[in-house]
């Protein structure tokens, strides 16, 4: 059973650009569809990593692509030692 479908970033960005969208960093419902029917996809994870004052914080977002609803969501923060 195939459940997930990976694209990298790189392929994702080469794709929205052959239909002439771009990732912003904010995805809205509109494009949430676009990109989820371009890529063949039910839902994606969007995400993020920073560091900050010695603090690593990774925040995901699961949507749904038809509708652009957010189903799931957690940031994660933890002291880093650099």
């Amino acid at each position: 059973m195939n459940l997930f479908k990976v694209v990298s970033r790189e392929r994702l960005n080469e794709l929205l650009e052959e239909q002439g969208l771009s990732l912003s960093g904010t995805i809205d419902d509109k494009s949430a569809v676009e990109i989820g029917n371009l890529i063949g996809v039910e839902g994606f994870v969007d995400g993020y990593a920073s560091i900050s004052n010695d603090q690593i914080i990774l925040s995901f977002t699961l949507m749904k692509t038809k509708s652009g609803v957010i189903i799931w969501a957690k940031t994660l923060e933890s002291p880093v030692n650099l």
